[in-house]
């Protein structure tokens, strides 16, 4: 249990932006007004794609040392919002993402951040068009940074073939296409309450409210609020959550978490729990270092729009060092970013 209270922080984020994203509706409550919605698709969505490389993808020049290998380049995402997701193989054979903004222009998106810098070229390769997919010729010229630590990706100068799948625009504006965006932090509140699942009692904690800083949330507004609780964290735990959360992005099926600093950024797939009114999600994060050992299948997020906004509830259970159960309620405000 030694990490929980650490998955219960991202989960919470992460569940709420998804949540706050996925809902898509009207009011739960009977006799309410249902909100007016104004979340129009994002102008450059019909660009959303995935390019998955050749030949299982591209191999770095970089090297880590004490390794035989080096981390492959699998695969390149263009979000709705016209972020770049690059997914990456490490030598350790576990996912490792990253997810930048970059400046396009034309069919070159140039990178310059503390994340990624360096280009992307596109070139459509006319002869081939197959299935509704697109081939194209990317020439790599740019390294990503993993905790200050450069992965260089550089092809020839004819590139590397890659694949393009569009991602399929929505026949109709529902929850979905006001999900698939980027969304930036807000406010929120945060409970928690000690609780005893024996005798089914809780003595529950008043509400802390909370606000962006600097367009960021902050983590360790959530690790401060838990120690004050006296909730049982390890130093790693709580060293793990001193992390800022820069936006949350969501694709046609991911639901990304964009983080401040340049350590990587957490993934997850993501689906409706109730397909036809789209209220309520469910979300599988794709590295158990994510926190899968709380965050899991069954994690369900209520979701609700109104404006250019969307609210987002995750209530968790979660376990201390010390074998204490805690039961907490998160609630995120998110705006459009777009």
């Amino acid at each position: 249990m030694k990490k929980n209270f650490f998955y219960f922080a991202f989960a919470a984020v992460a569940a709420i932006s998804l949540t706050a994203c996925s809902s898509d509706d009207d009011s739960n409550d009977g006799g309410s007004t249902t909100p007016t919605v104004n979340l129009p698709r994002p102008a450059n969505a019909g660009n959303a794609a995935v390019y998955t490389l050749a030949g299982g993808g591209v191999t770095s020049s970089t090297t880590v040392q004490g390794e035989e290998h080096a981390p492959v380049l699998n695969s390149l995402e263009v979000t709705e919002s016209e972020q770049v997701l690059f997914q990456i193989t490490q030598v350790d054979n576990t996912p490792f993402y990253v997810i930048d903004r970059p400046t396009v222009v034309g069919n070159t998106f140039t990178f310059n951040s503390d994340k990624v810098k360096g280009t992307i070229q596109r070139i459509e390769r006319v002869a081939a068009s197959r299935q509704g997919m697109t081939e194209y010729a990317l020439i790599l010229n740019f390294t990503i940074y993993n905790a200050g630590n450069p992965i260089e990706f550089k092809t020839a100068p004819e590139g590397v073939p890659a694949t393009k799948q569009p991602t399929p625009a929505a026949s109709t504006e529902d929850a979905t296409t006001w999900l698939c965006r980027t969304w930036n932090f807000v406010s929120g509140n945060l409970a928690a309450a000690t609780f005893d699942v024996h005798v089914a009692s809780s003595n529950v904690t008043a509400f802390k409210d909370f606000y962006a800083q600097n367009g960021y949330f902050d983590l360790e507004i959530i690790l401060n609020d838990a120690l004050d609780r006296d909730v049982a964290l390890s130093q790693k735990d709580q060293d793990d959550m001193k992390r800022k959360i820069k936006n949350i992005t969501v694709t046609a099926k991911e639901f990304i978490i964009a983080y401040a600093d340049a350590r990587g950024d957490d993934v997850a797939n993501w689906s409706w729990v109730d397909s036809q009114q789209k209220t309520t999600m469910k979300i599988q994060l794709k590295n158990n270092k994510m926190g899968n050992k709380f965050f899991n299948n069954d994690t369900k997020i209520g979701v609700e729009f109104n404006g250019n906004r969307c609210n987002l509830e995750l209530k968790a259970l979660f376990t201390d060092d010390n074998g204490k159960e805690w039961n907490s309620s998160l609630t995120v405000h998110m705006q459009d970013a777009n």
